[in-house]
């Protein structure tokens, strides 16, 4: 695989800055999300040519490498990136792409064990060349590949549907709640209906049969 490198158009330079290219750094990407679409920040046509950024091609790998090493993603659309990146472009006669994001996901460990850095952690093209992993022929990687992305398109529809009921949820929430509460409805305050339990239980009269919730116990939507 070929690695790249990326850059940051100088940003005292306003004419390279608000284009119509996608300029992407690790926030936009770390997303636990195998694709990314989009940058926060985007550039000119001015800013690319004048300055170290590259563009990665639609299907192409970025991997974070400063900082929050080791984040991975394919991008779905071409992309400029900056310098605490590197694009990653498979070959093609040894490696299948979506097999190769795979294999490094499941060696992130060794990238994060290989790192370096004072302040912040870091890989360099030498951290590649010293990580060993076993690689399928070509055609067992692309059926590998093929089981793992579909799998991760199960996931991202299930997180999809998810987000549409949640928001379903809440708008019938609204409606119910605040915009239909008709004339029928008694304006109260929450202490009038619930009892608030004031007692605690520290570690030396502790139940040993009863389990005991606190609010440390208590997470958004759910209790640990």
């Amino acid at each position: 695989m070929e690695l790249i490198g990326g850059g940051t158009p100088k940003t005292t330079v306003p004419e390279y800055w608000g284009g119509n290219i996608p300029w992407l750094s690790v926030t936009d990407f770390n997303t636990e999300k195998k694709y990314c679409f989009d940058a926060d920040k985007k550039i000119t046509e001015r800013g690319l040519s004048e300055s170290s950024t590259k563009i990665l091609k639609k299907g192409q790998i970025i991997i974070s490498a400063r900082g929050t090493v080791g984040v991975l993603s394919v991008l779905g659309r071409d992309m400029a990136f900056n310098q605490s990146c590197y694009g990653i472009d498979a070959k093609k006669s040894l490696t299948d792409n979506d097999f190769l994001y795979y294999l490094l996901k499941d060696n992130i460990a060794s990238f994060h064990s290989a790192s370096y850095g004072a302040v912040f952690d870091t890989i360099t093209k030498e951290t590649f060349s010293q990580i060993a992993v076993s690689v399928p022929p070509l055609p067992e990687q692309r059926a590998i590949a093929s089981v793992l992305s579909s799998l991760d398109d199960k996931i991202d529809l299930l997180h999809r549907q998810n987000q549409t009921l949640e928001a379903m949820a809440e708008a019938l929430f609204r409606q119910w709640f605040v915009e239909e509460a008709g004339e029928g409805w008694n304006s109260v305050r929450v202490g009038d209906f619930v009892h608030t339990n004031v007692s605690s239980i520290n570690k030396d009269n502790a139940l040993k049969t009863i389990r005991y919730l606190d609010t440390g116990s208590l997470t958004e939507g759910k209790i640990d």
